[in-house]
């Protein structure tokens, strides 16, 4: 048997049902009424005992909190330095191979077709290279960030392909990264 409770959703006059679980139960908000039936659902020895709580508003109330140890910044330092060194290499190749062609007038296809005929897969942006220098001026600033900035490209961390939007554009798409700039969300 389990505790159903009940809550109207936002944007419905008509109740929204969730099953009480073993970690997570629900919180009364406060100055709400409630009004508790209790029900037998099925029929002969399969009976089952419910309580409905028919009136909002219920918030889940997780028994259990999660807490995040945080990790120095060395430690993060540490942990991804030999991707930083292989990246550091891979970007100096590029840069090197690159600044041999006119590419400010090359099209992208030109750029597409030179750069996978010298066996580079990746896009390296000149302009915006994936250093702690494009985020923060590390000459002069101590770092500013509370986690070390790991970068990386959305294939090494999704399952699936990348895509900048599954169905239409909208505003929630955009969400406020902890840099200071709005990043997409694939």
């Amino acid at each position: 048997t389990g505790n159903w409770k009940t809550s109207r959703s936002l944007t419905s006059s008509l109740p929204l049902i969730c099953l009480s679980v073993n970690n997570v139960r629900f919180k009364k908000e406060k100055d709400s009424k409630e009004t508790i039936k209790t029900y037998q659902v099925g029929y002969g020895q399969k009976k089952k005992l419910f309580t409905l709580v028919k009136t909002p508003p219920y918030v889940l109330d997780p028994i259990f909190k999660k807490k995040e140890t945080p990790i120095s910044l060395e430690k993060q330092r540490e942990v991804i330095q030999p991707e930083v060194e292989r990246l550091s290499k891979e970007i100096e190749k590029v840069e090197e191979e690159m600044m041999k062609h006119p590419i400010e007038t090359m099209s992208f296809d030109q750029i597409t077709k030179l750069a996978k005929s010298k066996g580079f897969n990746n896009f390296v942006d000149a302009h915006f290279p994936p250093k702690d220098i494009s985020i923060y001026n590390s000459l002069h600033m101590e770092y500013p960030y509370k986690k070390i900035v790991h970068w990386r490209r959305p294939k090494d961390f999704m399952k699936s392909k990348p895509k900048i939007f599954a169905d239409d554009i909208d505003p929630n798409d955009i969400k406020q990264g902890f840099l200071g700039n709005c990043w997409f969300l694939c």
